[in-house]
């Protein structure tokens, strides 16, 4: 006979911090302020070459928007998207799939440095 599990519980402190690379920061900070209607809780100005912006978000998270060295900041800049790319019309099979997810519509990428 097993004994039962226990369930892990995260500490009282736990968190959660999402960061996001901005390239204008005033512009990006008044459209979660004033467009998304987010809470200001601060910032920093020239750490290491980075400016940054904190933001409460609803259920107790909080955003950071920074901005610096362009050189240390990339993503991807989206091209296209082909809608329902993929379908018995198309020539797939129906539905595809992923993690319980319809796959449906191709995008495409490049890589962008945000200079």
């Amino acid at each position: 006979m097993s004994s039962p599990r226990a369930v892990a519980h995260p500490p009282a402190w736990t968190g959660t911090r999402v960061a996001r690379p901005a390239r204008d920061l005033a512009a990006s900070s008044a459209f979660y302020r004033d467009l998304l209607g987010l809470q200001p809780r601060g910032g920093f100005e020239d750490h290491d070459g980075y400016d940054g912006v904190f933001f409460a978000l609803p259920g107790g998270g909080e955003l950071e928007l920074t901005a610096g060295p362009v050189a240390s900041m990339g993503g991807f800049r989206l091209l296209s998207v082909d809608r329902d790319a993929f379908t018995p019309a198309t020539g797939y099979p129906d539905p595809i799939m992923i993690d319980g997810i319809p796959l449906m519509d191709r995008v495409w990428l490049s890589a962008d440095t945000l200079a």
